[in-house]
């Protein structure tokens, strides 16, 4: 299955990212109220700063061993320990310290306490004991170190099951059990179960592995019905709990060739082409088509050789162990064509949605007309069929039906924390084959990779873990200048200052009487105390006048007027009780060398937002009267704009006026108010089009500056445009 890549866009017109300053690190807070300074390197001291509790495992920051005050523990106390000596880093000449450095023991002057060392386990060398003593108050506690050990990672295929054709192969698997194998040459395949052990070398040189055993295969049904085997998996060096898994094993029998349709109705090319399933005796299913089509005169009524094949289907063809082989049978059955009227053959194929299998099929023969259930019995489990695929009518003309269904997923996806590997939340949930989902991390988190955002259901993989980061912890007020700079004279005209939090997006809005010039003057990441942006602004002084006139009067009926910069584009509103004549006019851009503008408006009864845009990429938009009757001789282009006086209800369904008795369905359009803004992401936040779907390959980045020109309900939630078809939703950006 091709994976679907998320593209993360920047800008629409910024070529840079956001500005701001790189960052190092962050020093903590102290107990002090002070500013939080950010700098590239951090002294001892304020190393010291970054303090953890060892019993909740949590750390402030990665970059640096935790701290955990002294006094806060008790004698005697488990201090948790991940197995340190996993990355391969600690060998036994440094492990000592590197342990001590992780335990990360202070007194309550943040300063270092000296470990002895109490008792090592002898099996593997690991201390498993120490002590502390603080000097100042000549205490001394002894601490248990609870090594964090992991049983094995346990990698498999056991969504697919072993296949085996009844009889010869069957043997061969016989055999494997026994000679004492105890299934091991079954953990060659690479389709089968893959351990490996995560605990590292021990300090004695002990290399950790993992093997897997089959601790359960026969019965006395073996051979002849569907059953399992069940794998164990253990650690060879540690002592942690077993993984035990198990695998479906699936004895493939000869399918019930009973069940082929044996009758074709005369014309009905579709039948040779298509597949239609059948069952063995164990429930197993079967891909049956004709090999030889070309030797069936469809046209002709007779009767024919025909050679089925029938191919064992799991997800996807079933695949012999140990051969490489899809498991087949076939058979020459004989096949009428009929050229009976009074009873036409016909064939309902059900075909899964993602491989184009078929994965039912019901065949019989009925008068022309007759309305046929599909029997349940005949689809898969894992699949629901709509209302309308439950039956169908046969049709003499069309004697072959296809029905395209997904199969039902039973999706989970875990969160988990980047730092500590700790599960933070999970959602399940239910959905079809290729559907999507949009995902948003636990409260207080965020995803670690924005691809993470569009999660899209796969029954081979219906449980997926994401990583997450936690949100900043540190709440301390940043204070930052924003420098207002005449672009023509690079002067500062005004200076802004305010406080805000680490990573805050901070806004700039020009200085009365001035305009921002881009959109990388737009606004910056707050990242460091006393921080400073500048925002290059232009003197707004060339006149506009912009007048309206009633079309149908001539008559002006109101003005607007104003200062601006060349080229700047000014958002028009129309006199109450009036509607553009031409949508387009409904921006206007200031021209020094013309600075009056005529627009031309009519009377409107409507009171909300009166200019629409038929939906990109959706083709044509027909157009019917004013009694709903379609206009065969008109139709509007897509994604042009329009602009409404009317809004009407015909026969239930709503329609706007585009022109005298020129009506359009509302559902083929948006209505949209004109903008001149940005709008900044506040995460990395989804893009969906002008009907509210969600754009699956598309996603802005956070903490984006985004140029604006439209505002839509769109299904009941208010959107930004920022860009032909892709809109944000008002909730995950910030207007200015």
């Amino acid at each position: 299955m091709k994976k679907m890549r998320t593209v993360i866009l920047t800008s629409i017109l910024l070529s840079a990212t956001v500005l701001g300053s790189n960052v190092s690190l962050i020093d903590a807070a102290s107990k002090k109220s002070t500013p939080i300074l950010v700098k590239s390197e951090l002294t001892d001291q304020e190393k010291a700063l970054y303090v953890k509790d060892a019993r909740t495992k949590e750390s402030s920051i990665s970059d640096f061993a935790p701290r955990v005050l002294f006094s806060t523990l008790e004698d005697g106390e488990n201090l948790p320990m991940a197995p340190i000596f996993e990355s391969g880093t600690v060998s036994a000449e440094n492990y000592e310290e590197v342990l001590a450095k992780e335990l990360g023991v202070v007194d309550d002057s943040f300063k270092p306490l000296t470990m002895n060392v109490k008792s090592i386990d002898e099996s593997h060398g690991f201390i498993n004991q120490v002590s502390y003593t603080d000097p100042e108050t000549n205490t001394t506690k002894t601490f248990n170190i609870d090594y964090q050990l992991k049983s094995p990672e346990v990698s498999d295929g056991l969504q697919y099951a072993l296949n085996f054709k009844y009889g010869t192969s069957l043997e061969k698997y016989r055999l494997i059990i026994e000679e004492g194998n105890k299934g091991s040459n079954l953990n060659t395949d690479s389709s089968n179960i893959q351990a490996t052990a995560k605990n590292g070398t021990d300090m004695k040189g002990n290399k950790d592995t993992a093997t897997v055993s089959l601790t359960h295969g026969l019965d006395e049904n073996f051979g002849e019905t569907n059953s399992e085997v069940t794998f164990t998996t253990k650690d060879d060096l540690y002592d942690v709990p077993d993984v035990v898994t198990t695998r479906e094993v699936k004895v493939f029998k000869e399918p019930d060739w009973s069940k082929v349709n044996a009758s074709i109705q005369l014309g009905d090319k579709d039948i040779l082409d298509a597949s239609t399933s059948l069952k063995d005796e164990n429930g197993n299913d079967y891909m049956v088509t004709i090999t030889n089509p070309e030797d069936i005169n469809i046209n002709k009524a007779g009767t024919y050789e025909a050679k089925f094949k029938a191919i064992g289907m799991n997800i996807s063809p079933a695949e012999e162990y140990g051969t490489g082989k899809n498991i087949s049978y076939t058979k020459t059955i004989p096949i009428t064509v009929s050229d009976d009227k009074s009873e036409v053959n016909y064939n309902y194929l059900v075909v899964d949605k993602k491989t184009g299998n078929t994965i039912a099929s019901q065949s019989g023969s009925a008068a022309d007309g007759t309305s046929i259930t599909l029997d349940k019995a005949n689809l898969p489990t894992g699949y629901t069929l709509t209302d309308a695929q439950k039956t169908f009518t046969v049709d003499a003309k069309n004697p072959t039906k296809v029905a395209t269904v997904a199969k039902d997923v039973d999706y989970t996806i875990t969160f988990v924390d980047k730092d500590n590997q700790e599960k933070v939340g999970q959602i399940s949930d239910t959905g079809k084959e290729g559907e999507s989902r949009l995902v948003t991390a636990p409260d207080g988190y965020t995803l670690d990779d924005s691809t993470d955002m569009i999660y899209t259901l796969d029954s081979t993989e219906p449980e997926k873990t994401i990583l997450v980061s936690k949100g900043s912890i540190l709440t301390q007020d940043l204070n930052y200048t924003i420098k207002y700079t005449d672009v023509d004279t690079d002067k500062v005209i005004s200076e802004k200052k305010g406080t805000g939090k680490l990573g805050d997006q901070i806004t700039a809005v020009a200085p009365d009487g001035y305009v921002i010039t881009d959109l990388t003057s737009a606004g910056f990441t707050l990242t460091k105390d006393d921080d400073s942006f500048t925002c290059y602004v232009k003197k707004a002084d060339t006149p506009y006048n912009v007048t309206y006139v009633d079309q149908d009067t001539d008559e002006e009926v109101g003005t607007q007027k104003g200062l601006g910069i060349v080229g700047e584009k000014i958002t028009l509103k129309t006199p109450a009780g009036y509607t553009f004549v031409n949508a387009n006019d409904a921006t206007y851009e200031v021209d020094k060398d013309n600075p009056n503008a005529k627009i031309f408006v009519k009377q409107s009864t409507l009171t909300e937002d009166n200019l629409l845009t038929t939906h990109p990429y959706e083709g044509y938009v027909e157009i019917y009267d004013e009694n709903g009757k379609l206009n065969k001789d008109v139709v509007l282009s897509q994604n042009t704009d329009w602009a409404t006086d009317q809004k009407k209800t015909i026969d239930g369904v709503d329609y706007y006026r585009v022109a005298t008795n020129q009506y359009v369905k509302a559902d083929s359009v948006y209505v949209y108010s004109p903008l001149t803004g940005v709008v900044t992401t506040s995460k990395v936040t989804p893009v969906y089009n002008s009907k509210g779907q969600l754009v699956l390959d598309r996603a802005l980045d956070k903490d984006a500056p985004w140029y604006s020109d439209r505002i839509s309900k769109i299904k009941g939630e208010k959107m930004y445009r920022v860009a032909t078809d892709e809109w944000v939703k008002a909730s995950d950006v910030t207007e200015q």
